[in-house]
C-alpha cells in the first residue's frame, strides 16, 4: 500500500457507534461516512480502548493503552481534579512538521496536558484571555445553552489554518457533535422526529435515561434515538464539506485522511444509556476509516491505539518502543498476519476497574473488583484480558492525590453531563 503522503489529516467524531456506518443500520444516517467506507480501507472490527473520551482518546493520540498515557496509571472516576493528566508522548511530539489541533471537548483541552508541541491547538477554552473577556463569554455560552463548537465552526478554524500551512502539515479535528447532549441544530431538527423537541427537553430527558433509565418509555427511548441520528447527520454533511472545501484548494489528493470515533453510544441496551462505565459491543466498537482510494475491508482486531503508528510510518518518523499500536497498513497489506490478534479496552465502574478484549469473533469482560485472576478453565482470550489486567493494576497509583481544575473546565464538564450523579 503506498504510504507516500505529505500531510495527514485526522478526524475523531465523538460518540459515534459504528452501526450507524455503511449499510448496518436501517437509516442511512451518514451517507457520506458510508460511502467514504465503501471507497476507502474500512477496519470493520475497530475496538476502542475505553467507553469514555478521556481514556479514549489518549490512546487515539498517543498510541497507547490508557493505563500508560496517565501518571497515575490508571483513569480515576469521571469527575473533574480526581488525578488525571496526559503523561504519555502525543502524537503532535514526535513530529517536525506543522501541526494543528482543533475541538472544544474540555478533557483533551491545555487542562489536562493536550497542549504540548503544538503549532495551534484550539479547544475551545477561554484559558489565558482576560479575565472580563473570559466571564463574558462563559455568560453567553450559559444564555445560548452552548456546550461545545458544532462542526461547521470547527471546520471554519481548521481550514484557515491551513490555508496558512498547505504543504506538510498534521491537523486533528475532533467533533462532539453526536456527544449528549443530542441538540441537533434547527435545519436537521425534525429530519427523524415526528414532533422535534427544544433543546432544553432534550437535555432534561437525556439526564433522566442517565439516572433513572428504567423510566425511560419507549417513545422517549425513540426521541433519543432520533435526537442521535440527526446530530450524526449533521457531523456528516459537515465532514462531506470539509472534504469538498479541501478539494477546491487542490490538496484532496495529498493528504491521508484518517476517520475515527472515540467511542459508541447506548440506548437502553444493557440497561443503561449514553457512555461509560461498561465495555460492551455498542459503546467499544468504533468506525475506522483511511481515506487513501484503496476500496478494502479489513476484518482482523484493530485499535484506536493504531491511528499514531500508521501515521509516523506515513510520514517518515520512527517512535521507537514508545508505541502498543500497529501500522493499520501492514495490517490492511497482510491481513491473516493479525487474524488471532487481541485487542484491549478498559474502563472504571464504582471505584473498580473493567476489562475487556476482543479477538475478531468474540468479547471477553472482565471486572476486577477481587482481582482474581485465576481461572484454569480460561480461553485463550481469557487469558489474554487478565494478564492485561494485571499490567494495568500493577502501574496504579492508589494516592488519591487531585488535580486542580479551573472553574470553566468544570462547567464545560457539567454542562456535557460528566458531573451528573450516574454521569458517563
Amino acid at each position: 500500500m503506498s504510504e507516500e503522503y505529505n500531510n495527514v489529516i485526522l478526524l475523531s467524531i465523538d460518540a459515534l457507534r459504528k452501526d450507524r456506518i455503511n449499510g448496518e443500520y436501517e437509516r442511512n444516517v451518514a451517507p457520506f461516512l458510508s460511502k467514504l467506507a465503501e471507497e476507502n480501507t474500512e477496519f470493520t472490527n475497530c475496538i476502542s480502548t475505553s467507553s469514555h473520551t478521556r481514556e479514549a482518546m489518549s490512546s487515539v493520540l498517543t498510541g497507547v493503552y490508557p493505563y500508560k498515557a496517565n501518571k497515575k496509571g490508571l483513569m480515576p472516576e469521571n469527575a473533574p481534579g480526581s488525578g488525571f493528566h496526559l503523561d504519555a508522548e502525543i502524537i503532535s511530539s514526535y513530529l517536525d512538521i506543522q501541526k494543528g489541533g482543533f475541538h472544544s471537548n474540555p478533557f483533551l483541552s491545555r487542562s489536562f496536558g493536550y497542549g504540548k508541541d503544538w503549532d495551534k491547538l484550539d479547544d475551545g477554552l477561554y484559558l489565558g484571555n482576560s479575565k472580563i473577556l473570559t466571564l463574558l463569554n462563559r455568560f453567553f455560552d450559559k444564555l445560548l445553552n452552548r456546550h461545545y463548537s458544532r462542526a461547521e465552526k470547527i471546520n471554519e478554524k481548521s481550514l484557515r489554518w491551513i490555508d496558512s500551512h498547505q504543504e506538510n502539515f498534521f491537523l486533528w479535528n475532533h467533533y462532539m457533535d453526536p456527544h449528549g447532549p443530542y441538540q441537533p441544530p434547527k435545519n436537521f431538527r425534525g429530519k427523524y422526529q415526528e414532533n422535534p423537541v427544544s433543546d432544553r427537553e432534550a437535555q432534561k430527558l437525556l439526564k433522566k435515561a442517565i439516572n433513572k433509565p428504567e423510566e425511560i418509555s419507549e417513545d422517549e427511548q425513540q426521541t433519543l434515538i432520533d435526537l442521535y441520528d440527526e446530530e450524526i447527520s449533521y457531523v456528516d454533511s459537515e465532514i462531506e464539506n470539509f472534504f469538498e472545501e479541501l478539494e477546491e484548494r487542490d490538496i484532496l489528493e495529498d493528504i491521508l485522511i484518517m476517520i475515527v470515533g472515540d467511542h459508541g453510544e447506548a440506548f437502553g441496551q444493557n440497561g443503561f444509556y449514553e457512555h461509560g462505565e461498561a465495555l460492551n459491543e455498542e459503546l467499544v466498537r468504533v468506525p475506522l476509516i483511511m481515506v487513501d482510494g484503496q476500496n478494502g475491508t479489513i476484518k482482523p482486531s484493530t485499535s484506536v491505539i493504531d491511528i499514531v503508528p500508521t501515521i509516523l510510518s506515513v510520514l517518515s518518523k520512527n517512535p521507537g518502543n514508545n508505541i502498543d499500536g500497529e501500522n493499520l497498513m501492514d495490517i490492511a497489506d497482510e491481513p491473516e498476519k493479525f487474524e488471532d490478534r487481541i485487542v484491549f479496552s478498559q474502563d472504571t465502574k464504582d471505584h473498580h476497574m473493567l476489562f475487556g478484549g476482543f479477538n475478531g469473533d468474540n468479547f471477553f469482560l472482565f471486572e476486577a473488583e477481587n482481582r482474581n485472576f485465576e481461572d484454569e478453565s480460561s480461553s485463550n482470550l481469557e487469558k489474554e484480558v487478565k494478564k492485561y489486567a494485571k499490567r494495568a493494576l500493577d502501574r496504579e497509583d492508589v494516592s488519591g492525590s487531585k488535580e486542580e481544575v479551573e472553574e470553566e473546565v468544570k462547567e464545560r464538564l457539567e454542562a456535557l453531563g460528566y458531573m451528573e450523579e450516574k454521569s458517563r
